[in-house]
């Protein structure tokens, strides 16, 4: 009993070891992507000022406004005070609305996470069911089908699969609207648009991997037994076959939130893609790297979750 208490231990501190690990990475590149959006915001050849006052502002009007954003200082010792801040959990101003960022970006997130999961509700219920459907049944009609589906979903553009969406469900049958966040029909459209453009994904590696399981051994030998199909292909195959998924199935997760920005727009969705569209288009830079750095340690968590809950699912997985 000692001896598996002491292995327990042993495993739980390297866990412990390695997302610390995973932290520290996390921290060093969301530096990395701050400090690069930061000074290529800094170069730009856009005065952020004179979008800031309007055309007919007075000099005396700019400097004060240079001044109150403290834009007159050299880049260098912007972005020190930048730092500076952030270690103390100050994001800065809006230059567009004057509001805090954090405010701002705290106001958005809700929606974008509302829709990133309720995309990949859709996205792994289809993809995972379409993937062992084509396993199941390789090389018949509904595999071709399903898998010429999943190609032209992995090969078009989200924008474009959105336009189609708007067009059909929105203008020519009138069952869900355009834009906006206020009733659950408001979700519909975007979030199913966006499970479509994952699902493809996941359905084609649910189908390699099932493949892959289904000929091996041990599956004939629990076929030999008398177990139904049903057992087999889900106690037995889809077991096995459940890290290579959950790896897609993850990453997939992380890149909801950047394909979120696309789909936000088009659907005037109230996220944080669609802020920092906005942000973009006022050049606001406060919110601008707010945005990113909420986007790439979102992306990040994720993937260190999943990491963690492979663990779980497959202990023979190492911990490096």
């Amino acid at each position: 009993m000692g001896l598996f208490q002491k292995r327990d231990m042993q495993r739980f501190i390297k866990i412990l070891r390695f997302i610390f690990k995973r932290l520290f990475l996390m921290a060093v590149t969301i530096f990395i992507l701050i400090t690069l959006v930061f000074f290529t915001l800094s170069f730009m050849p856009v005065d952020p000022v004179s979008i800031l006052c309007g055309p007919g502002a007075t000099e005396e009007s700019i400097k004060a406004v240079r001044k109150e954003f403290g834009l007159d200082d050299p880049a260098y010792i912007q972005y020190f005070r930048f730092l500076k801040n952030l270690i103390q959990g100050d994001l800065g101003f809006s230059w567009r609305s004057r509001q805090p960022v954090i405010v701002e970006i705290m106001s958005a997130i809700p929606y974008t996470v509302i829709l990133a999961f309720a995309a990949m509700i859709i996205a792994t219920l289809l993809g995972i069911i379409t993937g062992i459907i084509s396993a199941k049944k390789q090389f018949s009609l509904i595999d071709n089908i399903s898998m010429g589906i999943s190609l032209i979903g992995v090969s078009t553009p989200i924008f474009i699969l959105a336009l189609i969406f708007i067009y059909i469900f929105a203008y020519r049958l009138g069952w869900f609207p355009t834009s906006g966040s206020e009733t659950l029909s408001h979700l519909i459209l975007p979030s199913v648009c966006l499970g479509l453009f994952v699902a493809a994904s996941i359905a084609r590696l649910v189908r390699a991997s099932m493949l892959d399981v289904l000929r091996q051994d041990y599956i004939r030998t629990a076929r030999a037994k008398g177990l139904s199909e049903l057992t087999v292909v889900f106690k037995h195959a889809f077991r096995n076959a459940l890290i290579p998924i959950l790896t897609i199935v993850g990453m997939q997760f992380g890149l909801l939130f950047g394909g979120s920005v696309i789909t936000e727009t088009v659907f005037a969705w109230p996220g944080l893609g669609r802020l920092i569209i906005t942000s973009i288009n006022f050049k606001d830079a406060p919110v601008l790297q707010g945005g990113v750095m909420f986007f790439a340690g979102g992306f990040t968590l994720i993937n260190l979750i999943m990491d963690i809950f492979y663990q779980f699912i497959d202990p023979r997985i190492k911990i490096k």
